[in-house]
């Protein structure tokens, strides 16, 4: 599970930028399909049915991320706003530079931790999304339709689908980490002193 975990997080700073670039996150699929011969047509309709079945669902899904990613990017910036309209009267204060430094640096790791989960927001809003589909275009191209084709062809959208959608899920939970870290940092500055 440690591995897992740690060979997502060079994936947040593909997102921030490909923000910053406007590009999009190259996922890494194995593109690997079964290939159906032998299969009868009934098993064949059932595989395009249920890959079709599953790219909406997918769709929908990361369509559900996103509209949560909002709801983080609209707090983010309250909490900014928030911490911004208190950080003059921190930094005019007339106590010794020594005497607020905790205060201080907790307050700024807050502000840098709120800074980066708001730019991650913004890149799962952003971002492109990379999602493969069948094209009707395509598809007229083919010397013959070929329904063993088309389900292997189903079958290897998925996979896009389902990287894209893990990568934004593993984005959007470290937003919402950082996020409450900064939160955190954001308190116990104020616990120590510097919001009195």
């Amino acid at each position: 599970m440690t591995q897992k975990r740690s060979a997502t997080w060079p994936l947040y700073p593909r997102f921030i930028a490909a923000l910053i670039t406007g590009g999009t996150i190259a996922l890494r699929t194995d593109g690997k399909v079964g290939k159906l011969k032998g299969w009868d047509d009934a098993a064949i309709d059932a595989v395009i049915s249920i890959a079709s079945g599953q790219l909406e669902s997918q769709r929908a899904a990361l369509d559900r991320m996103i509209s949560r990613a909002q709801f983080l990017f609209t707090t983010l910036l309250g909490l900014l706003t928030l911490v911004f309209s208190a950080t003059p009267s921190i930094w005019a204060s007339k106590t010794p530079f020594y005497d607020e430094l905790v205060p201080r640096v907790l307050l700024a790791l807050s502000i840098g931790l709120l800074v980066i989960a708001l730019l991650g927001t913004a890149a799962l809003i952003a971002v492109k999304k990379e999602f493969d589909a069948i094209s009707a275009s395509v598809l007229s191209r083919w010397k013959s339709f070929d329904r063993t084709r088309l389900a292997v062809e189903y079958a290897k959208c998925i996979d896009v689908g389902e990287q894209t959608n893990n990568a934004h899920l593993t984005a959007f939970g470290t937003s919402v980490r950082l996020t409450l870290y900064g939160v955190i940092a954001l308190a116990s500055a104020w616990a120590a002193g510097v919001f009195l």
